[in-house]
């Protein structure tokens, strides 16, 4: 899907102009698979967008400024639609109402992963079939059928699940461990960080870094306690960080990630893990 909707941004750039088409995904990851190896039009999230486009309406050189823009659009690229929350198809709509001229070709599995934290939108309920959709795409859509990154016994399976099948667990047993986990609490996801981080830097030289807000209070039989909300890091050569916070001024996205190459008495050296998007527009 995303290999397709690169060529189809790449075909939309050649037809219009690279400035007239525009490219937004719901995350930082999905934005920089867009357009990739493309010098012009910069990808944007959808989040950046909704921004830009309310501030509009209240200062009006934002406004004018926004409308000249408008002007020279003529595509907006949408990806990962399924994960595209209200208040965005709100926004998008708008956008169709205000500036008809512009054509919106939307992608996406609505299969794949919700909204986080929707304001509407219920448990299993999407906008695959919804008036927004619909309105946004005149009317048009193509349905993939047929995957090209794994084999036909897999993809069908994957199919009848998503069509109201079920997995037995009992059938894929966790046979080691792994570094990438997801904890619904505090208290088990620092159990498992210890448990990770203690088998990923076991044999090497290490240096613990105490986070500066470790601890935070809460109110327990009418007394404040001391809780921790975090923990130390036991860093190495090659362990893995990410960045959880955008920082436009040093040019970081809240999903880049790093690998510490060196450790010193109180810092430690990184170079930046690049996505293969990031590789290929290096190589073009």
């Amino acid at each position: 899907k995303t290999t397709f909707g690169n060529m189809l941004v790449a075909a939309l750039r050649e037809e219009y102009g690279g400035v007239s088409v525009l490219c937004l995904a719901p995350t930082h990851a999905a934005k920089e698979l867009l357009g990739a190896g493309d010098k012009e039009g910069k990808p944007s999230t959808l989040a950046a967008f909704q921004r830009t486009w309310s501030t509009a309406s209240n200062v009006p050189t934002n406004l004018k400024r926004l409308q000249r823009w408008f002007a020279k659009l003529r595509v907006i690229f949408v990806d990962e639609a399924s994960m595209v929350s209200t208040e965005a198809w709100q926004t998008l709509t708008n956008v169709k109402l205000a500036f008809p001229h512009l054509l919106f070709c939307i992608s996406g599995d609505f299969k794949q992963l919700e909204p986080v934290c929707d304001s509407v939108l219920q448990p299993g309920e999407t906008y695959e079939h919804s008036n927004a959709l619909h309105f946004l795409c005149d009317g048009n859509r193509i349905e993939l059928t047929e995957c090209r990154r794994g084999d036909k016994e897999l993809f069908q399976q994957s199919v009848r699940l998503r069509k109201g099948g079920d997995i037995d667990v009992a059938r894929f047993p966790c046979n080691d461990f792994t570094t990438k986990n997801l904890a619904y609490t505090h208290a088990t996801r620092m159990c498992v960080n210890e448990f990770v981080q203690t088998r990923f830097c076991q044999g090497k030289e290490c240096s613990l870094v105490q986070p500066a807000n470790a601890f935070d209070y809460e109110l327990r039989n009418g007394k404040r306690e001391k809780k921790r909300i975090t923990q130390p890091v036991q860093l190495c050569v090659g362990y893995p960080l990410v960045c959880y916070k955008t920082n436009k001024v040093l040019g970081l996205n809240n999903s880049d990630r790093f690998e510490v190459t060196a450790l010193h008495d109180e810092t430690f050296d990184i170079k930046r893990v690049l996505k293969k998007a990031q590789r290929d527009q290096l190589t073009a």
